[in-house]
């Protein structure tokens, strides 16, 4: 897609939008956005604690990796090197690579798994 005319403006527009989601994810997350979204009234309140946590660790992991997601894509885009677009496997490997990667790659996986059990608490309470 790089070579195609235009190819690379199309890339960073989209590295552009997935970043863009990803600072939304954190934004939901930090501001508890999401509480608006789910019926918490008919849980205790320390089940309702956890599910606001679940949620603001969930959203920001997801933001997250988004950006890093964004930003390689960004990257290949701006230096023409399809090698490097990757995707959020390629991204978590990029982490991995990291100084301290490997406990920032298990701190983006337990926030995956926050994001995932808000999901099904989610899908339980959701408000209609």
């Amino acid at each position: 897609m790089l070579a195609w005319p235009g190819g690379q403006v199309i890339v960073v527009v989209a590295a552009l939008v997935i970043i863009g989601v990803g600072v939304a994810g954190v934004v939901k997350g930090v501001k508890k956005s999401f509480a608006e979204e789910i019926d918490t009234s008919a849980m205790s309140p320390a089940a309702q604690s956890v599910v606001a946590r679940l949620g603001q660790v969930g959203y920001v992991a997801r933001g997250l990796a988004l950006g890093v997601v964004g930003g390689l894509l960004g990257y290949a885009a701006l230096t023409f090197d399809a090698q490097q677009a990757k995707g959020l496997d390629g991204a978590m490997r990029t982490i991995l690579e990291q100084p301290f990667g490997q406990s920032l790659l298990t701190a983006v996986a337990l926030g995956f798994v926050a994001f995932g059990l808000f999901a099904f608490l989610q899908a339980r309470y959701r408000r209609m």
